[in-house]
C-alpha cells in the first residue's frame, strides 16, 4: 500500500514521505536513507521514527544541483 502525504506543515508546505522524495528523484528509498546517513539531504522533519521533507527545501535543492550543491557547500 502506497501512501501519498497530504501533510502541510504551518506555512501551508506540502511535507513530503521519504517514498515521494524518492519518486521525486527517481532513486529506491535505499538511495534517500544512504543520503540521510551521509548527510546529502536538506534537513528533515523527524516525526517519530519517519523523516518528512519541505517541498520547497527538496525543490530548492533539486534546483541547486542535488547531491552535488550539498557536498560542494560543505567545502
Amino acid at each position: 500500500m502506497t501512501f501519498h502525504s497530504n501533510i502541510h506543515n504551518k506555512t501551508g508546505n506540502q511535507l513530503l514521505t521519504t517514498e515521494e522524495v524518492a519518486q521525486r528523484l527517481n532513486v529506491s528509498t535505499a538511495v534517500i536513507y544512504k543520503y540521510i546517513a551521509e548527510d546529502k539531504l536538506p534537513p528533515s522533519i523527524k516525526m517519530g521514527n519517519r523523516h518528512r521533507w519541505r517541498n520547497s527545501d527538496i525543490e530548492r535543492w533539486i534546483d541547486e544541483g542535488g547531491t552535488d550543491a550539498k557536498t560542494t557547500s560543505d567545502c
